[in-house]
């Protein structure tokens, strides 16, 4: 959303490339400032948890708008998600997208939506070299910095403290940057701590033993690499 905002679509995609670098050398620096790491982890759990309450509105109420907009497939899925809430807490959000997988084979297209031209085909990472750009690189770097740790990183260490884990900012920081420098030369966004997967995967709902919901970020990136892959 960052990027169409910034009106980079069209644009030299190797300035975005080179912004993305530019950003997780600026989380790093993050970490490795240990005084301005204190100073993010110091921000109020309130304030924190705020950000994340802005993240998560769009989404709590994407459900409520797919109804509205497309009712024969949204409706299916979410009853079969409130019933298994009910019976299958665990297994509530794996029965709904098994629901909406069945959904979308036996309902008629969306109207206007597009059909596939051939089978999926599995798309490799490419590298792409970074353009340097000051005016652009800077004008994206800066706010996609800022909206990483606000919108990520800052609610995603809250969720988990939230949950009862005690985390080092700044480790976590120089690890998600050092990842961001890599995946940024491959197009990548850069890595955080991700709110909404924290959510997902430190909670209750991950299982009852804490220790063990290491298990459910493993499977969630094993997801994301297989989509990443099958994205065509």
């Amino acid at each position: 959303a960052l990027l169409i905002g910034a009106g980079t679509q069209g644009a030299d995609f190797g300035i975005a490339v080179a912004a993305f670098a530019l950003t997780a050398v600026l989380i790093v620096a993050t970490g490795l400032a240990r005084p301005l790491g204190r100073a993010v982890a110091a921000i109020p759990m309130p304030l924190a948890n705020a950000m994340l309450a802005g993240i998560l509105a769009g989404i709590c109420l994407a459900p409520a708008q797919a109804v509205v907009r497309f009712p024969l497939q949204a409706i299916p899925p979410i009853l079969a998600w409130l019933v298994a809430l009910r019976l299958a807490r665990r297994y509530a959000v794996v029965i709904a997208l098994a629901m909406l997988v069945a959904v979308l084979c036996l309902v008629p297209p969306v109207t206007g939506a597009a059909a596939p031209a051939s089978l999926p085909v599995l798309t490799w990472p490419h590298l792409v070299m970074p353009h340097w750009n000051t005016a652009a690189v800077l004008g994206l770097a800066v706010p996609l910095y800022l909206v990483t740790m606000a919108s990520q990183n800052l609610p995603g260490l809250a969720v988990m403290r939230a949950n009862g884990y005690e985390i080092d900012p700044g480790r976590s920081f120089v690890a998600t940057g050092l990842g961001s420098v890599v995946t940024a030369l491959f197009g990548g966004i850069p890595v955080n701590l991700a709110a909404l997967t924290a959510a997902l995967c430190a909670g209750p709902e991950a299982g009852a033993d804490a220790s063990r919901r290491w298990i459910a970020s493993v499977v969630s990136g094993v997801v994301y690499i297989a989509l990443g892959l099958g994205a065509g």
